[in-house]
Order: C-alpha cells, then sequence, then structure tokens
C-alpha cells in the first residue's frame, strides 16, 4: 500500500513517506541494532539476510519513498557486512525484482521481467550457497537500472520502471515456499538446510 501511496508524491508527505521508509529501512536498522551484539557478535557466527529491492539501485521519477527506503537499506546492510566480517558474521543483501505472488498481480502496471516465486527461491538458495554477499536478481533488470543510472536526468524517461511492492509481503510468500519445500522449520524464518546459525529481517 505505502509503494501505490507514494507512486504521485513530489515531494513526498508525511503522511506516506515517513511510515513507507520506518517499515523497509529504519525497523529493520532497529531490529538488527539490538540483535547484532547479543545473538551474531557474541558467537561470532551466523548470517544476517536484509531483503532490500533493485528499487534502490538509483533515483526513480516514480515511487521516490520506495527508491530511498530500499537505498538506505542496502547501504546500511552493506556498513553492516564490512563492520560484521571480522567477527565471522555474514551479512547478505537480497535485491529482487518482480516475483509473481498474489500482492503483485494486484499491480495495475506493467512488471518488466517478472519471475515466479520459485524462481525467486533459487537464486536466494543458490547465492546463500555460494556466500555471495548480494543476491541480486532478474540479472535484465539489474542491468537495466544500473545503465539508467549512468544517464543524465535530462535523458531519463518520464515514467520510470515501476517499484516492486512492500518488501514485508513478499518475504512472507518466500517464507512460504521455503516451507513447502521442507527446508524451513515451522516456526523458523530462514532454511534450516543451509548450515550456520540464521536471523532474517
Amino acid at each position: 500500500r505505502f509503494a501505490a501511496d507514494d507512486r504521485e508524491i513530489h515531494p513526498p508527505s508525511k503522511r506516506n513517506f515517513l511510515p513507507l521508509v520506518g517499515v523497509n529501512s529504519v525497523a529493520i536498522v532497529v531490529t538488527l541494532t539490538a540483535l547484532r551484539s547479543t545473538r551474531f557478535e557474541a558467537a561470532r557466527s551466523g548470517t544476517i539476510l536484509g531483503l532490500s529491492s533493485v528499487a534502490g539501485e538509483r533515483g526513480r521519477t516514480q515511487f521516490p519513498g520506495y527508491a530511498t527506503s530500499k537505498a538506505a537499506l542496502t547501504t546500511y546492510l552493506e556498513s553492516l557486512r564490512n563492520r560484521l566480517a571480522m567477527k565471522g558474521v555474514n551479512v547478505v543483501t537480497v535485491k529482487p525484482g518482480f516475483v509473481d505472488t498474489p500482492l503483485t498481480r494486484l499491480n495495475d502496471f506493467p512488471m518488466p521481467f517478472l519471475m515466479s516465486l520459485d524462481a525467486a527461491v533459487d537464486r536466494i538458495e543458490q547465492g546463500l550457497a555460494r556466500r555471495r554477499p548480494v543476491i541480486a536478481f532478474p540479472w535484465p533488470m539489474v542491468v537495466a537500472l544500473k545503465l539508467l543510472a549512468l544517464l543524465p536526468a535530462a535523458l531519463l524517461p518520464a515514467a520510470d520502471m515501476p517499484a516492486e511492492p512492500a518488501s514485508m509481503a513478499y518475504a512472507k510468500s518466500l517464507r512460504f515456499k521455503f516451507r513447502e519445500r521442507g527446508c524451513l522449520a515451522e516456526g523458523s524464518s530462514l532454511p534450516s538446510r543451509l548450515r550456520g546459525d540464521w536471523g532474517q529481517v
């Protein structure tokens, strides 16, 4: 809902922008601040997985608040990864594009490079198994956004690629799919078959 409300905000209003940033970035920073010292730094092991978005790759003509919140989260996770690397803690940033879920089916705009939920789970599992610090997909959207970031503002299209919906609903879909595959224990938040202590935001 926040992503849809954010679409036409220029400049963003407190009613829409602040709750969106609060959910997508500030809440995660607060949670990890509480967890990192007690659960991860003390144990000197484990993996923290943060669900960001390819929408944070560049400033957007549409959904500026959503893009801002995801760019902030991506930068925070990178900082946390640098801070915890020497303490044996792995920090992974997942940056998906559009994924086919009940929520995305309600969208009233084109969704380029739409992926199935199974394909998205495969990408995340593969990236975790290979210990990649950043898992971004699908690659055509990632490349397209990186190329757009190189263009001067005057050359950008008036209607930018829309952002995917809120990550919390997407994260629930991912957990359901992991559980359906038998690699996520009931009540857990991350794949149990992947070695190590896990925490997810």
